[in-house]
């Protein structure tokens, strides 16, 4: 197998068609470039999350609200592995800071409850991160929409269960028990993600059962399918994924912008609601 595909959403749409479904058959993976959100926005993002992450832990922890599924997850805090099963798990080597969308005040669809837990109160450290983050969720919904369009596919979202984080990979000065980010599979539709081309990063498993390392390329968003995609089309893969160490006492520090878009909790993917599918999934990751 070769490299993930770098595919150009603004192509002509036959071509991109076909390129986006033959990297979700053979990878569940792919890159994109014209997609659209501004370098400056994403710049913006880096400054923001870097801006945040190099706070005292005292100060970060003023931002837990993760019984709450919001704010500031500190490091060893998660363990994506057991979201695949592997119960016995090492926590992930990263800390993480978790937004998400929120209640609408006087709309009944986010008062039942099928809604309960997914709608809850962002925590900002300050108006700055508040407005940037709004700004690329926005801009990450609409290439979600541009690429369920051009998939032809219907798990698109007007009230969406969607969340935008970052994730903080430390140098590391010793060889730690686990791994930056345990093998997992994404649990929505589609997860964009934004990184730096640092050691000790993001591996695929290929549909040959190998890893693959996962380049970042310069304004270009990486793409993958989760499990709520491949559930829509079995066809599709919703690949197993991992964050490795880098090398001890590297220059190794990497932050990650990630948006995972999934639709709304009431819709059914072929027997299972996407919010009932999801709560599942984020309740194996927040138990450590």
């Amino acid at each position: 197998m070769n490299d993930v595909p770098i595919i150009d959403i603004n192509q002509d749409r036959q071509t991109a068609v076909a390129e986006i479904s033959k990297a979700c058959t053979q990878w569940g993976f792919f890159k994109i470039s014209n997609h659209g959100i501004s370098e400056k926005l994403i710049d913006n993002m880096f400054k923001s999350s870097y801006n945040f992450f190099d706070l005292t832990e005292g100060d970060k922890l003023q931002y837990d609200k993760t019984n709450k599924g919001r704010g500031y997850y500190s490091l060893r805090k998660k363990a994506l592995g057991r979201t695949y099963g592997d119960l016995d798990a090492f926590a992930d080597e990263k800390e993480t800071f978790t937004s998400g969308d929120e209640l609408v005040e006087g709309d009944p669809y986010y008062l039942s409850p099928e809604a309960e837990g997914h709608f809850t109160e962002n925590v900002w450290p300050n108006s700055n991160m508040k407005q940037t983050w709004t700004q690329y969720k926005g801009a990450c919904q609409e290439v979600c929409n541009k690429l369920l369009d051009l998939m032809n596919c219907p798990l698109r979202a007007d009230k969406p269960l969607s969340t935008l984080i970052a994730h903080n990979y430390p140098e590391q000065k010793t060889l730690p028990e686990g791994i930056r980010a345990g093998a997992h599979t994404d649990f929505g539709t589609l997860t964009l993600l934004a990184t730096e081309n640092k050691l000790g990063g993001l591996q695929v498993m290929g549909a040959d059962n190998e890893w693959y390392d996962i380049e970042a390329i310069p304004n270009t968003l990486i793409v993958n399918l989760g499990d709520l995609m491949k559930r829509w089309n079995p066809a599709w893969r919703s690949a197993l994924h991992r964050v490795v160490n880098p090398p001890v006492n590297s220059d190794s520090r990497r932050v990650s912008i990630v948006y995972f878009h999934a639709p709304n909790y009431d819709t059914d993917v072929k027997g299972i609601t996407a919010g009932d599918h999801l709560m599942e999934k984020f309740n194996m990751n927040r138990n450590i």
